[in-house]
């Protein structure tokens, strides 16, 4: 019988990985935050991330659009070593300046009285607050590898109360139907390797969005009771970069409409805080259960189509950025 051969694990300060907190960590988290967040937030999807932002005179490390619609915010404070209390103030200041509806926190180890303080934070809070420990460990020789672990959240009641309410509201019985269509068709939609969904979670409106890698751009899905259409959407806060963003993909117009071969609308509106390419609306929408299997797979393979015809465009803009920000 041959012996069995286990390595032994060895335990690393995140600062012996990643040396500098600001300039290596933070980033790490920013880059990897989908996955940090599918592997310890219960059903929170990441829009667009920022590192470094500023509110007036206080600077958040990470701060994201959260939510199927991008209508929530996250942020994220990120501390090298055992947590503190100025660390903990600068998290709760953070989320109330930000109107987060997401707070967490990313320390090595948690102190039982900060875990205490953000558990009655859970407790009447405006927002979610997580503590979330991150433990960088190797085995023999191997790279290190970060392993997160929630050690501090909402109490699965508060949970329940929060899901069954959206922006305060009740939740609409449409809304009950979008997010069961949506629950099937990303089902479909990975089982078929559709661009983009692997990250995705559910919906409750009558679009699912799905991030290029390029701030305030993204794909579409949207469906009515009878129909659907594909989009590529560009909105921000800012006209001028949702103008530039829109021009760049306008100005290959030409050569994305003969490699899709079908109409497509050019909308953009006069103050450019929303301009998008979208397609004609096809048969088929969320009114007919018996054939939400049928239409989603209409819906992935029209979605691939357009996506085709136009993700290398989206891809020139997302290498302009990259060089831009690194001259």
């Amino acid at each position: 019988m041959k012996e069995v051969k286990i390595g032994k694990i060895k335990s690393l300060s995140l600062r012996e990985v990643f040396g500098n907190e600001a300039e290596k960590f933070t980033p790490y988290v920013a880059e990897h935050l989908q996955e940090i967040i599918k592997e310890t937030l219960y059903d929170v999807s990441v829009g667009s991330i920022k590192q470094e932002h500023v509110f007036k005179t206080l600077r958040v490390d990470i701060i994201a659009s959260a939510g199927e619609d991008e209508d929530r915010t996250i942020i994220v404070e990120n501390q090298f070593g055992e947590s503190d209390s100025n660390h903990l103030g600068k998290l709760v200041t953070y989320a109330s300046n930000a109107k987060a509806d997401y707070a967490v926190w990313i320390v090595e180890k948690t102190k039982p009285e900060h875990k205490k303080a953000v558990d009655s934070l859970n407790d009447s809070a405006f927002c979610e607050f997580y503590i979330i420990e991150a433990k960088a460990l190797k085995i023999d020789d191997s790279l290190p590898a970060i392993h997160w672990e929630v050690v501090c959240q909402p109490k699965e009641s508060t949970l329940s109360e929060k899901k069954k309410k959206r922006n305060g509201k009740e939740i609409s019985s449409t809304e009950i139907v979008l997010e069961k269509f949506w629950k099937g068709f990303l089902a479909i939609a990975k089982e078929r390797n559709a661009n983009g969904v692997e990250n995705r979670t559910t919906s409750m409106g009558h679009s699912l969005n799905i991030h290029v890698g390029v701030a305030d751009i993204k794909y579409q899905y949207k469906i009515k009771k009878n129909s659907f259409a594909i989009a590529l959407d560009f909105s921000s806060n800012s006209p001028e970069y949702n103008k530039d963003n829109y021009s760049a993909i306008e100005g290959d117009r030409q050569k994305i409409e003969e490699l899709y071969k079908k109409p497509l609308y050019w909308v953009s509106e006069e103050d450019r805080k929303h301009c998008k390419v979208e397609t004609q609306e096809f048969p088929g929408g969320y009114s007919d259960e018996t054939k939400w299997e049928e239409l989603s797979k209409r819906m992935t393979d029209e979605f691939e189509q357009f996506y085709k015809a136009t993700y290398q465009f989206v891809r020139k803009i997302k290498k302009s950025k990259v060089e831009t920000n690194n001259a």
